[in-house]
């Protein structure tokens, strides 16, 4: 049928050539006015340059992001009504990390509008592109595969598009197609995947390219719908599928493959089958595999969106013909004598991956000769561990060789990515396993790094690759790139592992080289540096060089450096600093960047989960720490990795915080079967995992399994040769204080020697102002005072508190603790005013710390009992009156019944209210019973007989 005769369904907005024009047609509709002018900036980040287009539903605008030096599109909502479709819109765009797909970095609010700022794509629109003079089948079919990509990356983390058309995919001027306009998307188990039946024959062919909409909706364009989503039936990926191949059809013939003058024409259409192509040109095989996908039942077409483009690129493949006649069975003979002769073989990949040989040396045999059970260990999981990675090494590099060089399936660039990919790989390998490392005090550390060995899988990812920066051209500034990286990326793994001094080298080696400006050199230089500073205590300087590494890892989109930087940072502001201000926007930027990265490395995205839920744990938020504690344990599942072991840390951790104990206690023995497995029995860090189950059982009131834990801690670090002093110092610190808690006085002299050998071992290798040294002498001034030398203990206390103070600041956690504990002990001492206002000052810390916690309810029962203590029963009451204020949280009864307590003992000492002191008396005594603290039962017996 010519194409006077048809309908002019192709007839769509203009062709413009730039994202203006795409911009401006999508939101094209004289009715409202823009919301910004030209210099406005969003949340202090987004400039306004100049508007782009204006419609009915918003505006575009052209902005600058100051922070990240780059130009984004930001689309603004006009109506409030209208919000959350964009906001659904930039949802599901930002649930993908693709090259083929428009990226999202932030959607938020302009008083009552939303917008989101996206990609901004210097380019046209597919459409457009096709239409320009010169484009080839080959080049087309390249295009639409391109785009295609994008739509599977959709459907692989459970997106319908729903309105897949040539106007909502952007080819940018670098010639790589983007699908964009999520704004129809739905989860693939979204309850509005069915639409509304729509009045077929009210459609005529100009209104076949407008999109459909119900109530301001908008529910697909009909020119482009799936007879299933057209008639209101069940839609799922497979409508994203036949919208495909209508645009393919199109592009690739220059028509589309069904016509009508009205949608019921269209879906008749439909059913009769695509027509015949008016145009040729295009291989038959191609045709057969778009009338496929076309099929009018959806379980026809392909088994999804891989099937097609697989079945594409198979069609679309050249081969040799084979013809009739002397030209053409000649040319067939010439080309096969041609590839059989002598020096002129065929492509082969049989040699592919054959440098990784490289790394097999005698590493292992040498670990095995340090002597020793756990050295003869390390040797073999060393040798397995190198054995995985050569295995791995040789079957990715043969499917990238294949890819190239036999299937014609990538680009020379994108080998080139590939290979460059692998050889950073290997010699991070190298520098990880290097001969350096074999003594005995580095066993532990060696065989915990071989667990980090580069995952290749990402070198022969195409989307992968395409979103990584393309290698230098030159080979000399290649080599010398690809070299730094891997000697980056080891550094980076090493000293996060406590090897700070080789790092430190390479640092130097590095300071003002001129390879140290590119920007992923640069990158993984300010990584490295934070993770020294962090080694070596210095918290503020390694979380501004992770700052630094953040923002420049995200300009370039290495979410690599960006994953792992993110993680370091919500560690050290939430854990270590416990500001969590600084916590929580670095845990809301950490969300965002794993959400879009964890199909490109979901090893880093569950390292910022489980950051995230760990800090969660600290401040007492325990549904956000369980919730993320899942998502970090969901994206290793099934692994046998260290990132696993901390994903199931953080899962045990938020149980046992919620009182789920069973749920922790399980989640531990997994990441001890784990650790077991990985390391060895007798590794330092089974050891401490040990310990710290020993802690959650003691923090459960189960004190016999967790002295019996911590024993078994302290059994293995101390008989590790391969246990660094601080290892142990911190084992035996953990049975120490245990034996204190536990009531396990006939054991307080070996609990004291603990301890004692603890600091002296911290002090010899952290100095004695380390925060870790105040600890033990907090530690050690509990069993001063339970000995009676309650001015002795006093003394620790004061010192340990001036530590902590100078290290950590004067509103730390920690501070907090030591002044509740000088309180106790100064009460004893009958010095009252002091210890008043130590508890007191501990309130004010924990209230800012760790509201939420029983912490606060606490520290201010202790200055209620102070005061009593003191003369001041008004002051005990209004002390008091403030716990009796806070909510009632399971797990704080005993602060609450203390609280109580003392408001009923300052009232009976002011002879008022004996009512109000009676029914304080019964509840503390209620809760003290079903405590099992039978002193304080009778406590408040006593102050009943008191009442008037």
């Amino acid at each position: 049928m010519s194409e006077a005769s048809d309908p002019d369904l192709s007839a769509t907005p203009s062709e413009g050539d730039s994202l203006d024009a795409l911009l401006g047609e999508a939101v094209r509709a004289p009715v409202a006015l823009p919301s910004l002018t030209i210099g406005d900036e969003l949340r202090g980040r987004f400039r306004i340059d100049r508007l782009i287009g204006v419609g009915g539903m918003g505006s575009v605008y052209l902005a600058t992001d100051t922070t990240l030096e780059r130009q984004v599109a930001i689309k603004l909502h006009h109506a409030v009504g209208q919000a959350a479709r964009l906001h659904r819109e930039a949802v599901a765009m930002a649930r993908l990390a693709h090259p083929n797909v428009i990226a999202v970095f932030e959607v938020g609010e302009l008083g009552d509008q939303a917008f989101v700022a996206m990609e901004f794509i210097a380019g046209t629109t597919l459409r457009a592109w096709a239409n320009a003079p010169g484009r080839t089948v080959r080049a087309r079919l390249a295009m639409l595969i391109g785009a295609g990509t994008g739509l599977a990356a959709a459907h692989d983390v459970g997106l319908v598009h729903r309105d897949f058309k040539p106007e909502n995919v952007l080819v940018g001027d670098d010639g790589r197609p983007r699908v964009g306009d999520f704004g129809l998307a739905r989860g693939s188990q979204s309850q509005d995947d069915v639409v509304p039946v729509v009045d077929l024959a009210g459609h005529d062919s100009g209104a076949l390219d407008t999109p459909l909409t119900r109530t301001g909706a908008v529910l697909g364009t009909p020119a482009y719908m799936a007879p299933e989503q057209a008639l209101g039936g069940k839609v799922d990926a497979r409508a994203d599928q036949f919208a495909f191949c209508i645009v393919a059809w199109e592009l690739l013939y220059g028509e589309r493959p069904f016509t009508g003058a009205n949608l019921a024409e269209l879906v008749a259409a439909i059913s009769s089958g695509p027509r015949r192509p008016a145009r040729g040109g295009v291989r038959t095989a191609v045709r057969q595999v778009l009338v496929r996908g076309l099929a009018v039942d959806p379980a026809a077409r392909h088994a999804d969106m891989h099937d097609l483009l697989a079945a594409l690129r198979r069609a679309s493949r050249s081969r040799v013909p084979f013809a009739i006649g002397g030209i053409g069975i000649l040319g067939a003979s010439a080309v096969a004598f041609a590839l059989l002769r002598p020096g002129i073989a065929p492509p082969s990949c049989d040699a592919a991956g054959d440098e990784v040989a490289s790394l097999s040396h005698d590493l292992p045999a040498r670990l095995r000769a340090t002597g020793g059970t756990f050295a003869h260990d390390a040797g073999d999981r060393v040798a397995d561990a190198l054995d995985g990675f050569a295995a791995k090494y040789r079957r990715v590099a043969t499917t990238a060789c294949r890819a190239d060089k036999i299937d014609h399936a990538w680009s020379s660039d994108l080998y080139r990515r590939s290979a460059a990919c692998l050889s950073i790989r290997l010699r991070t390998a190298a520098v990880l396993v290097a001969p350096d490392h074999v003594t005995a005090g580095e066993l532990g550390n060696l065989v915990e790094q071989v667990l980090h060995l580069p995952d290749v899988d990402g070198c022969v990812d195409p989307a992968v690759l395409a979103a990584t920066p393309a290698p230098p051209t030159d080979p000399a500034v290649l080599e010398a790139t690809i070299n730094a990286r891997a000697r980056l990326d080891a550094a980076s793994i090493e000293s996060l592992l406590g090897r700070a001094a080789p790092a430190r080298a390479l640092l130097a080696e590095l300071a003002g080289a001129p390879l140290a400006t590119d920007p992923a050199i640069a990158a993984r230089i300010l990584l490295v540096r934070g993770n020294v500073a962090s080694s070596e205590d210095h918290p503020l300087a390694s979380e501004q060089a992770w700052r630094d590494a953040y923002f420049a890892a995200r300009a370039i989109d290495d979410v690599d450096v960006t994953l792992t930087a993110v993680a370091s940072l919500i560690q050290s502001s939430g854990e270590l600093r416990e500001d969590s201000i600084a916590a929580d926007g670095w845990i809301r930027n950490g969300l965002a960047d794993a959400l879009r990265a964890k199909t490109r490395n979901p090893q880093g995205a569950s390292m910022v989960y489980a950051s995230a839920s760990a800090v969660r744990a600290t401040e007492d938020n325990l549904d956000e720490a369980t919730r993320y504690a899942k998502l970090a344990l969901e994206l290793v599942e099934g692994t046998r990795t260290i990132n696993l072991v901390n994903a199931l840390g953080v899962t045990g951790g938020a149980s046992c915080a919620a009182g789920r104990y069973e749920e922790c206690y399980a989640a531990e023995a997994r990441a001890l079967e784990l650790v077991r497995a990985l390391l060895g029995p007798n590794h330092p860090r089974v050891g401490s995992l040990l310990a710290s189950m020993a802690l959650d059982r003691y923090d459960n009131d189960r004190k016999a399994e967790a002295l019996e834990l911590a024993r078994q801690a302290k059994v293995i670090v101390d008989g590790s040769r391969e246990s660094s002093s601080v290892e142990l110092a911190h084992t035996e610190t953990a049975l120490g204080a245990l034996i204190f808690n536990t009531d396990a006085e006939a054991q307080f002299p070996e609990g004291r020697a603990l301890l004692t050998d603890a600091r002296a071992r911290l002090v010899a290798t952290l100095g004695a102002e380390h925060p870790d040294v105040a600890q033990v002498d907090g530690d050690l001034a509990l069993y001063d005072n339970a000995d009676g030398k309650l001015a002795d203990g006093a003394a620790r206390l004061q010192s340990a508190l001036a530590i902590q103070e100078h290290v950590l600041g004067p509103t730390a956690s920690r501070v907090g603790s030591t002044l509740y504990n000088l309180a106790a002990t100064l009460r004893d001492l009958k010095r009252y005013p002091e210890a008043l206002a130590a508890t007191l000052r501990a309130a004010d810390i924990f209230e800012l710390r760790r509201a939420g916690t029983t912490l606060p309810a606490l520290a201010l029962a202790m200055a209620a009992a102070i005061a009593n203590l003191a003369g001041d029963p008004a002051g005990a009451y209004t002390h008091a009156s403030r716990v009796l204020a806070m909510p009632i949280k399971e797990g704080h009864e005993f602060g609450r019944a203390w609280a109580s307590m003392e408001a009923a003992r300052s009232l009976i000492a002011r002879r008022q209210d004996p009512a109000r002191a009676r029914a304080l008396l019964g509840e503390a005594r209620a809760s003290f019973a079903t405590q099992q603290l039978d002193a304080r039962v009778t406590e408040c017996d006593a102050l009943l007989a008191r009442v008037q």
